[in-house]
């Protein structure tokens, strides 16, 4: 199962306080990125990278540094999301976190609500779409705190046999002044199969780049 799973418990993000600003345009941002799963038959995976997003007149550069290998690309950007670059895990986890937004047109309100959804991975080449609702937790002017939750009970293909799996997302995302400043999505992945039963976790936080 790849990073790319990275999709579901979203613990804390700060965004603008209209859509609008949400989707404005980019400016530098640097952040510090982790990865955390846990997978079949106590597999572990664990990953941790510097990532830089650095706008252009085309888009936007980017950069991960990750165990001293530096990888660097251009990218477009569309309704505030980036496009994809080989070996950046960390642009999926940030494009999560902006596709919540998309399904909010009005200004955000503590207390407002609106269904999203997140893309997970079940096997090793189908991603479901996870819905979730996402709440505004807290105004502070420029700040907005979101959290968002959701379930799916479904059945996946695993080694062979139909197995039914639930998939539990929850998540929380920080944009300040229109710009994603921090966020975590967890996902956790209960699988009941003919062999026995096995929780299946990850979860990746991006939080602002300590200086070096």
């Amino acid at each position: 199962m790849s990073i790319r799973v990275v999709t579901a418990v979203i613990l804390a993000l700060v965004v603008s306080a209209s859509i609008e600003n949400a989707r404005a345009a980019l400016t530098p941002l640097a952040f510090d990125a982790t990865f955390e799963g846990h997978f079949w038959n106590d597999y572990q995976k664990h990953a941790s990278a510097r990532f830089s997003i650095t706008p252009n007149a085309d888009g936007a550069s980017v950069q991960s540094v990750e165990n001293g290998k530096t990888t660097s690309g251009e990218v477009t950007v569309k309704d505030g999301q980036l496009s994809a670059v080989s070996g950046v895990w960390e642009i999926e986890a940030y494009n999560d976190l902006v596709r919540l937004t998309e399904d909010n047109a009005k200004p955000f309100a503590v207390g407002s609500t609106w269904r999203s959804k997140v893309p997970v991975q079940v096997d090793n080449t189908r991603f479901d779409d996870v819905p979730v609702t996402v709440t505004v937790a807290s105004v502070d002017g420029p700040k907005v705190v979101l959290q968002a939750t959701g379930t799916l009970s479904e059945n996946a293909m695993l080694r062979g046999y139909s197995t039914p799996i639930v998939l539990d997302v929850s998540a929380a995302m920080a944009i300040v002044d229109g710009q994603i400043a921090a966020g975590r999505l967890a996902v956790s992945d209960d699988v009941k199969s003919m062999i026995g039963e096995q929780q299946l976790n990850w979860q990746w936080t991006l939080a602002p780049a300590r200086s070096m």
